[in-house]
């Protein structure tokens, strides 16, 4: 269970860690000069096209992207076809972003948006009552699912809503219904393509994904991020600011640790290995136990070794954002009870991770299967693979390096895409930067 946030900036980008324990078990960034289709923002859109054969439409968003909007995501009744076939090119249309763009992939977006607050999520276009699987006891989802009916339906109860007293619920209620009342005057007053709601920014999000889930402390490094982190969370839990010689994504270790993710290579402690590779479709990580076999290890290590695996792949897919279809192989089970041991202790190891997660269970060729829900790019994606970044990755890698070595004066010869994305971070950096730049 997460019990600490570590907020660190290198330039304009900021750098997130979730730790267990002392222990970095996600990474997070966030570019602000990337935010017009940030997850989350809520725009003002245009139609550009519907195509029926997709069953799904194409709109303009501001700053010039293009998202993509399924049927199944415009409000009303009746089929896809049928709400799609009411869309006009030109017209203006309310969304949200549900999923950033990555790669070649458009932003995908909703026109049924939610305002989610850090007990529950207000849906203007939904409808009925819905209470988070997460919370178990009867007692207590009859109790939110009651509230919520009575104040007017259409709410999601988000997990950190256990147990809250009605007052507070009722707070958090009424300023999100007064947001949604706002954000539906502004779009009948302004022209499309335009952003009606940046969304939440990452130390908002993030704090307000952990409030309630034994979130103890924050650590930040600017009185900007001091203010943010406050006005965002409870009182139980504390604000720090980090003031050691060393910046905080150094002196926490989250730069080496984004580092070893990138590997895709993993060392298990029995000597098998992990090879976790991305293609255009989905994940495939094997697992590797030759280095184990070839010191004549017996056939009863193979559940050992399988239950060994589960547990770090778990992890990995928390710490690199792993997410769509994942495909494992194990080591071959003797049985299907061994098959059952791998397969829970994969479901227990992931328990708590925020994203909607299923494991498939085992296909006929003996494959592990798992689809985890995907709202971005992942940790690979956004950075690049060792010794060819993207143009983002290797801007940050010239920051950490200036950060940990600031020498004044110097210089740096790079591509011209990755110099656009280091003037980027530094023109919004809060503090000023010494870099000079050569385009190669």
């Amino acid at each position: 269970m997460v019990s600490e946030l570590w907020f660190s900036r290198l330039g304009g980008q900021l750098w997130a860690a979730a730790a267990e324990d002392g222990r970095i078990v996600e990474i997070h960034h966030e570019w602000p000069a990337k935010r017009t289709a940030a997850i989350g923002s809520i725009h003002l859109a245009k139609v550009r096209r519907v195509v029926t054969q997709l069953e799904a439409a194409f709109v303009s968003l501001a700053g010039g992207c293009e998202a993509y909007l399924e049927g199944d995501d415009l409000p009303g009744e009746g089929t896809p076809a049928h709400k799609l076939a009411a869309l006009r090119p030109g017209e203006p249309l309310v969304v949200q972003v549900r999923r950033e763009a990555f790669g070649d992939k458009r932003a995908r977006v909703s026109a049924k948006p939610e305002l989610t607050g850090t007990f529950m999520s207000v849906r203007p276009q939904g409808q009925g009552v819905a209470v988070s699987r997460r919370i178990e006891e009867r007692a207590e989802r009859d109790r939110l699912a009651d509230w919520a009916r009575r104040s007017g339906g259409r709410v999601l109860l988000r997990t950190a809503a256990a147990g809250v007293d009605e007052r507070a619920l009722e707070e958090e209620h009424e300023t999100l219904v007064r947001q949604s009342e706002r954000l539906a005057a502004a779009a009948r007053e302004r022209r499309p393509p335009e952003c009606l709601d940046p969304g939440p920014a990452l130390i908002e999000r993030l704090i307000r994904d952990y409030a309630g889930r034994g979130l103890q402390r924050v650590v930040v490094e600017t009185d900007a991020d001091v203010a943010a982190a406050g006005l965002t969370i409870g009182t139980r839990t504390r604000v720090d600011r980090h003031d050691g010689p060393a910046a905080l994504i150094h002196a926490s270790g989250l730069w080496k640790t984004s580092r070893r993710a990138l590997d895709s290579h993993v060392r298990l402690g029995s000597g098998a290995t992990l090879a976790i590779e991305s293609t255009e479709a989905l994940w495939a990580i094997d697992v590797n136990a030759a280095a184990v076999r070839a010191r004549g290890a017996r056939r009863l290590e193979t559940a050992a070794i399988n239950t060994e695996a589960a547990q770090r792949i778990a992890a990995e897919i928390r710490l690199r954002d792993i997410a769509g279809t994942i495909l494992i192989d194990f080591l071959e089970p003797a049985d299907r009870a061994e098959r059952e041991l791998v397969a829970n202790r994969l479901r227990e190891a992931l328990r708590f991770d925020r994203r909607y997660l299923r494991v498939g269970g085992w296909t006929r060729l003996g494959l592990c299967e798992l689809a985890r829900r995907r709202v971005g790019p992942g940790l690979l994606e956004r950075l690049g693979p060792p010794g060819n970044p993207t143009p983002w990755g290797a801007a940050a890698e010239i920051l950490a390096q200036h950060v940990e070595n600031p020498r004044p004066g110097r210089v740096v010869s790079v591509d011209d895409r990755t110099a656009a994305a280091l003037r980027a971070s530094i023109e919004t950096s809060e503090r000023p930067l010494d870099l000079k730049i050569e385009v190669r």
